[in-house]
């Protein structure tokens, strides 16, 4: 009959350890999940940002092409950079690359939205492509928000993965 009880109460300890066990897993998934959706909607947040600077400095490189005497060329100094940035310039007066590909389109990025935003495509957090059809510089995030930028019109358009809405 001893025996007995020291199974029954090896038993019920066992069960009380997996029982806690499966509790800490279901804690863990819970807050685990939300972590993902906090960092996505993050990441999210940040391209929405990348969008409106986007277009602000699209119009202040146009206001300066304009005052400037339309040059080939604009020199504008980003983010407390001591060194000029030279972006190129279409004839309508649109930032465009120095070269239509996917890494110019990169380099781009990188010249009117700052050095430390084009880090985002080493990472993995954005793709870039260029659409020689369209004319067009593509960033998609790795949510799948994109960015579409019309090289010919200067024309932005965005796409949300979250409302599937276009901007």
């Amino acid at each position: 009959m001893r025996r007995q009880q020291q199974a029954e109460t090896d038993l019920l300890r066992s069960g009380r350890v997996v029982i806690a066990l499966v509790v800490m897993m279901i804690i863990l998934a819970v807050f685990g999940g939300r972590y993902l959706e906090v960092e996505s909607r993050i990441d999210r947040d940040d391209f929405s940002r990348k969008q409106n600077t986007w277009i602000r400095m699209d119009s202040m490189l146009r206001s300066m092409w304009l005052t400037q005497g339309r040059p080939e060329r604009v020199s504008v100094t980003l983010w407390g950079d001591d060194n000029p940035t030279w972006v190129r310039m279409s004839e309508n007066g649109w930032p465009v690359p120095d070269i239509r590909s996917a890494e110019g389109c990169i380099k781009l990025w990188q010249q009117i939205l700052g050095e430390e935003s084009a880090q985002d495509f080493g990472k993995g957090k954005l793709s870039a492509h260029y659409d020689k059809a369209d004319m067009a510089c593509r960033f998609v995030s790795v949510q799948g928000d994109s960015l579409s930028y019309q090289l010919s019109s200067g024309r932005l358009l965005t796409i949300s993965q979250a409302n599937n809405n276009s901007i």
